[in-house]
């Protein structure tokens, strides 16, 4: 069996019903590039000059993290990527697990879902 039923009631609209795929471990999971890369490198370009003093009120966060990323996040986010894919190439050369070929890079991932 490839797909499970969901466990909640869904409507059917014949236009977008939730298909839940087996995969056959759990590497789109440890090597899914999300929160695991996303929130480093938001942070780290948000904090990255902070001398250890409390923030001015112009230098705090907006409420929007993510509205707000630069193109120094984007770019720590890009080389966080590119080690990922490469842990994830490495560990399907070690191991043969098949669900190394479910994990795609995240630009081509948001494209993908956005």
């Amino acid at each position: 069996k490839r797909e499970l039923e969901p466990l909640f009631v869904v409507q059917k609209t014949g236009k977008y019903e939730p298909v839940i795929e087996l995969l056959p471990d759990f590497c789109p999971i440890v090597f899914n590039p999300a929160n695991q890369i996303i929130h480093p490198a938001r942070y780290w370009a948000l904090f990255r000059n902070w001398k250890g003093q409390p923030l001015s009120e112009s230098e705090e966060p907006t409420e929007w993290l993510y509205r707000g990323m630069d193109e120094v996040a984007g770019q720590v986010l890009a080389v966080l990527d590119e080690e990922l894919q490469a842990l994830k190439t490495a560990y399907f050369a070690a191991t043969g697990a098949e669900g190394c070929h479910h994990v795609i890079p995240l630009a081509d991932r948001l494209l993908d879902q956005y």
